[in-house]
């Protein structure tokens, strides 16, 4: 079915709900049992996708050996949301955490609401796996006074040595998290199944570097698609439309960060390879998943926004990167995929059983590409406390459209298969009928909990 075709189907009625259970590598608990692969997963920060093809080793080898996930969709694009998603398995409205610090957020909100007490790496623990977490964690995690969280056997945290000691001032410390990683996975990898988490602090702002990388990019041109300060934005709610368009010196300054932010990603693509260099060292590089991707989205100038939160796909979206065993190569695969899903998928590969109150489901049964899907995913942020967040809104996202409701009334619809920048709300264009049916989808997803999530997202091909 054609994508503009599926779009009209879509807008017009239901579609039929399947929800699918997971249970072992490509639906096989014996198969993962035999196998245990190792589970990779490198995690930058703030990472917007224009960064992606800038990046040597990723953008292209590690790119060419997996499947890319494009519209892959964070539920909340908001850092501490975001990590809580992934080690949970759930969306924000049942996990609770609102923000990066506190009274809503941060670690703190994180343990006050038990949700320590059961993370993927303790399931995966649990099954008989290795557990290693390299750098940046949950927003607000205090090394000295929180201590190694349960589940983690190697914990090393932003900022510290292989041993937990403090780093000397002028070392760049995501060179250290990538040291300290490839160390414990080549310590590692004869023991035993493992997990590892490499957690980056690139290309998060201050935008640091290693100053080995000062002299890359010099020339390098911000990118401005049709979106970068978009001229008429009347179409789109109040806050957004407050915005001022740039200035010439905004945006010099915007590119001079933006170089800025491709050099720190540079320390993330060696250590990328590195890891894979370790892997096929130890001859297990056949026998590995790789996962990568960042906490969230990012704004850098499009519609004239800056930062996250903002329910645009340059925000919500990341090109999410699968390798491994049974991964088709170098394919593309367009189906909404959600940070939600990470933590059943890691357990499915790790033939570890998932809690009950997980939202999410595992990938694995896609990664051949075919299997049924979601047909859709909630995307979601809450009143701000900040004049440069939005205004809180609840959304669909979809692979050809996304439709927003905000709490002042303001609806968004955009077709993504005519308007891929999201240039022109189309909403006042519905019909009745097509107004009612988004509606009720999105009533369904913004409570729902569980198989009750995964049925209201649908289930397709």
């Amino acid at each position: 079915m054609g994508t503009v075709m599926k779009l009209a189907v879509i807008l017009a009625g239901g579609a039929s709900l399947l929800v699918l259970p997971w249970g072992g590598l490509n639906g096989d608990p014996a198969y993962a049992a035999q196998q245990r692969p190792n589970i990779i997963f490198v995690f930058s920060n703030d990472q917007d996708a224009s960064t992606l093809g800038f990046m040597p080793y990723v953008g292209r080898k590690l790119r060419a050996s997996a499947t890319t996930y494009p519209n892959a969709t964070f539920n909340y694009s908001l850092c501490c949301p975001s990590r809580t998603s992934v080690l949970r398995g759930q969306y924000t409205h049942n996990h609770g955490v609102w923000d990066n610090v506190e009274p809503e957020g941060g670690y703190q909100k994180f343990t006050e609401l038990g949700l320590d007490r059961s993370i993927f790496p303790q399931w995966l623990h649990a099954s008989g796996y290795q557990t290693g977490e390299f750098g940046y964690y949950v927003n607000g995690f205090k090394p000295t006074q929180d201590g190694t969280p349960a589940g983690w056997d190697k914990f090393v945290y932003h900022g510290r040595d292989y041993d937990g000691g403090l780093l000397p001032g002028d070392v760049y410390k995501d060179e250290a998290i990538k040291d300290n990683a490839v160390r414990w996975l080549t310590e590692s990898l004869r023991k035993g199944p493992l997990f590892m988490w490499v957690s980056f602090y690139a290309p998060h702002p201050p935008y640091a570097y290693d100053p080995h990388y000062a002299d890359r990019f010099q020339n390098t041109q911000l990118p401005t698609p049709p979106s970068f300060n978009e001229q008429d934005i009347s179409d789109k709610p109040e806050y957004v439309s407050h915005w001022p368009l740039m200035s010439d010196a905004d945006i010099s300054a915007l590119e001079s960060n933006f170089r800025d932010r491709l050099r720190g990603l540079l320390t993330v693509d060696d250590g990328v390879h590195s890891i894979v260099g370790a892997l096929a060292k130890a001859g297990e590089l056949d026998n590995t998943y790789i996962f990568y991707w960042t906490d969230n989205g990012y704004e850098f100038g499009q519609h004239r926004l800056l930062y996250k939160k903002h329910a645009y796909v340059e925000s919500i979206s990341f090109p999410l990167l699968i390798s491994g065993p049974g991964v088709r190569r170098g394919a593309t695969d367009n189906r909404i995929v959600m940070n939600q899903d990470l933590a059943p998928t890691f357990a499915d590969l790790a033939n570890a059983r998932v809690p009950a109150f997980v939202d999410g489901r595992s990938m694995v049964p896609i990664f051949g590409g075919g299997h049924t899907w979601r047909n859709y995913g909630l995307i979601e942020a809450p009143d701000p406390a900040n004049p440069k967040n939005p205004t809180s809104y609840r959304g669909i996202r979809d692979e050809n459209y996304t439709y927003v409701e905000y709490a002042d009334g303001f609806k968004e619809f955009y077709n993504l298969t005519k308007d891929p920048y999201q240039l022109n709300n189309s909403y006042l264009s519905l019909t009745d009928t097509q107004r009612a049916n988004l509606h009720t989808r999105l009533a369904a997803l913004e409570g729902c909990s569980r198989d009750e999530c995964r049925g209201a997202e649908g289930a397709q091909r």
